[in-house]
């Protein structure tokens, strides 16, 4: 996605986030907090996860612009490499 970023493809740099960062995400802190539901993706996510986890899902998710999105990769990058390696 960040080649997406570089080229200034907006759409396609929106839609790699949300697939390949933010709902890997989702879905790996509800395997931790809430394993029977862990197909739910974001439904739900304010009764099964806690309010830091849900908190910093919010602000991974709304991107104003392109830039927004290039500064928040390496944060949504290495949460989401830290929280694979506690699971595994």
């Amino acid at each position: 996605m960040a080649k997406e970023v570089r080229r200034g493809d907006a759409l396609a740099a929106l839609a790699a986030w949300q697939r390949h960062v933010l709902a890997p995400l989702v879905a790996c802190h509800r395997i931790r907090h809430a394993p029977a539901r862990h197909d739910f993706g974001s439904r739900y996510t304010g009764d099964d996860l806690p309010a830091e986890v849900q908190e910093t899902l919010r602000q991974l998710s709304f991107v104003r612009d392109l830039d927004d999105l290039a500064g928040k990769l390496p944060t949504g990058e290495r949460l989401l490499r830290q929280l694979l390696a506690e699971l595994d």
